[in-house]
């Protein structure tokens, strides 16, 4: 899905760059910066959603480890509860 919309930002904007003189002709400049605003805020919405989910992910993983290790007794007691007051 993000390289679906990243081609469609991508493409916008090389799309109007390249056909610059005609929109500046036709007074065209504000329509065309609303479409592409549409596109960059829907790309920007989903890669903040894919970066909220992935830093749960991370937090949640590192919480479990710490929580492993310590059930596993392979760190001692005070190291374990440093680590997850640090986390």
């Amino acid at each position: 899905m993000l390289n679906v919309l990243d081609t469609m930002v991508s493409g916008r904007a090389v799309d109007v760059l390249l056909n610059y003189e005609t929109v500046k002709l036709f007074n065209n400049q504000q329509f065309e910066v609303a479409r592409y605003d549409e596109y960059l805020v829907g790309y920007q919405r989903y890669v903040g959603v894919c970066v909220w989910w992935g830093g749960l992910l991370v937090g949640v993983c590192v919480c479990l480890f710490v929580v492993g290790c310590c059930d596993r007794g392979v760190w001692g007691c005070t190291v374990c509860v440093w680590y997850v007051c640090v986390v």
